[in-house]
């Protein structure tokens, strides 16, 4: 067993204390699930306000076809511990920047103006967010949970379907073939 002095262990508290506040209180919030209580008895409003977020940084997509929030729920990714923060953060910004309005209710323009302020914060605030928007975007477009769907954002078909000869071919196959040998023995 370690015997530690009383200042020296205070010197360490102390030494805790100040990189949090060099990095603001966020790791402090997210490592001991600070944030507001509404997001973590209501998991509906939670899942409200991250379809608002999944639709401001996936334009164009189609929310009725494939459930947009799934990657940030999904167990298999570093990021579903922290929806609920995510939510009770883009909430709070909202609410601060646009006069007392919840995020899933501000146009998409003023949606990407929270969510640039979240990418324009401490560093932990940076990660998550740029971590949800990576994340959701390279699993929609890379159309991991739908194999057969494909993208048509950036013309992906899906995966390999078998296809009729005359699709993988050129008409005239011979003439891209060598002529005859002559005399030597080269091609004419």
């Amino acid at each position: 067993m370690v015997d530690i002095s009383r200042r020296h262990a205070l010197g360490w508290l102390g030494l805790l204390g100040g990189g949090l506040l060099v990095d603001g209180c966020t790791p402090a919030k997210l490592a001991l699930n600070w944030y507001a209580a509404e997001f973590a008895d209501n998991p509906e409003r939670t899942s409200v306000v991250l379809s608002a977020f999944t639709d401001a940084i996936l334009p164009g997509a189609d929310a009725r076809v494939v459930d947009l929030t799934r990657p940030l729920y999904d167990t298999r990714f570093p990021l579903h511990p922290h929806v609920e923060y995510l939510a009770a953060d883009l909430c709070a910004r909202s609410r601060r920047h646009f006069h007392g309005t919840e995020f899933q209710y501000l146009s998409r323009q003023d949606r990407d103006q929270v969510i640039a302020d979240g990418l324009s914060s401490d560093r932990t605030t940076r990660r998550l967010y740029s971590g949800a928007i990576l994340l959701t975007q390279i699993v929609y477009y890379a159309g991991v949970y739908d194999d057969n769907a494909g993208c048509e954002a950036i013309e992906w078909e899906g995966r390999f379907r078998p296809r009729p000869i005359d699709e993988l071919t050129y008409p005239d196959p011979s003439s891209f073939l060598a002529g005859e040998l002559g005399r030597r023995g080269s091609h004419a």
